[in-house]
């Protein structure tokens, strides 16, 4: 009996790779943001004595981004696994030292490239404001304890996991029915589109958005050339790590 032929595995179409990405991120947030309401109710506090306790510690944040990125992880495994495929065959593997020298050189370029882009957004809508903040959660305490959270929370956890489901399952899914421009444009919407930080009451980040937009593209560069997602990690962790210098030890 002759053996049979490989068939080769099949992705999923480009519609259902972004709905199921979307679909993890939001489900992710909805879920992590329930256990909070469920401590609540448990703990008999009323919406302003959890406001309260989540404004006096960073441990809630490191909790929320814990199980967030924990869903997203092992949706992200699931799927995969539906479709005979690993972590490894969207990129995911060990740093070399040759990543760490591309992330450095690609963190130069995504500066000097959202300069010039917000200096031209800021000209064609001269009401976007360059100044708002992001709210990162870790704002309330600077203990150890919370220096430690924020690390693990900011420059580790976020990196790893949005990388895994950005430029790994989603763009990987993409380019196997895309060519690299599209699927760029429409990981990186999908990416600053997850920092619009919806549902906090406060006006939409456009800024956020645009400077996530802007690194997603440099990102997704080094997913593109390298074949690995260790460049784009290391990248991110960069830039997180910046962020949490600021906050943490310049201010």
């Amino acid at each position: 009996m002759k053996n049979q032929p490989h068939q080769p595995r099949k992705f999923y179409n480009p519609v259902a790779t972004v709905l199921i990405s979307v679909g993890l991120f939001f489900a992710a947030q909805f879920i992590a943001s329930a256990i909070f309401i469920i401590i609540a109710l448990g703990a008999g506090w009323d919406d302003a004595q959890l406001q309260s306790w989540v404004k006096s510690t960073s441990v809630p944040q490191f909790v929320f981004i814990l199980v967030a990125d924990a869903i997203i992880f092992y949706g992200v495994r699931y799927f995969l696994k539906r479709k005979q495929y690993t972590l490894k065959d969207i990129g995911l593997s060990m740093p070399r030292l040759s990543d760490a020298g591309r992330a450095i050189l690609a963190y130069m370029v995504y500066v000097v490239a959202f300069i010039i882009i917000t200096y031209v957004a800021k000209i064609i809508a001269p009401s976007l404001d360059l100044e708002q903040e992001q709210q990162i959660g870790f704002e309330t305490g600077k203990g150890a304890i919370d220096i430690i959270l924020a690390g693990i929370g900011l420059v580790i956890l976020p990196p790893i996991v949005e990388e895994i489901l950005s430029r790994g399952f989603m763009y990987t899914g993409l380019r196997k029915y895309m060519k690299i421009l599209p699927s760029a444009i429409i990981t990186s919407i999908f990416f600053a589109v997850a920092h619009l930080q919806f549902g906090n009451g406060a006006p939409l980040l456009w800024v956020a958005a645009i400077d996530t937009f802007v690194l997603s593209l440099v990102l997704v560069y080094l997913r593109e050339t390298t074949g690995k997602l260790a460049a784009s990690m290391l990248l991110h962790g960069i830039k997180n790590a910046v962020a949490f210098s600021i906050l943490f030890i310049f201010i």
